[in-house]
């Protein structure tokens, strides 16, 4: 897994020698799910969110700032955004997903 993980944070950009913390998220989900509006409280810089496996049976609508965000950006395989964006995501549909959260820390660029 880890090398995954490096791969992923190398191909979105990021040098290893940044300051950054991982989240790896797995959902089974049988029905719908909504994740609440919020801030990364750990992403001063920015949140890049990458799709490492998504069932085709799951349909999700992302939205930040409150914007819903078009499907051909999201649906590419992940979505950066800055400044602790308020984001919040709506599931449908039921099967297997997971995800790496990058959350970048503001004092070094990207």
């Amino acid at each position: 897994m880890k090398t995954i993980i490096n791969k992923c944070v190398q191909k979105a950009g990021i040098s290893l020698g940044v300051r950054h913390s991982l989240q790896y998220i797995k959902y089974k989900l049988q029905h719908g799910y909504d994740i609440e509006e919020h801030r990364d409280d750990d992403a001063r810089k920015a949140t890049i969110l990458i799709y490492l496996k998504k069932s085709p049976k799951i349909k999700d609508t992302l939205f930040v700032n409150r914007q819903k965000v078009p499907g051909q950006r999201w649906k590419r395989g992940g979505i950066a955004f800055f400044n602790r964006a308020r984001h919040s995501c709506e599931f449908q549909g039921s099967g297997e997903r997971e995800i790496l959260s990058v959350f970048v820390d503001s004092q070094y660029r990207l």
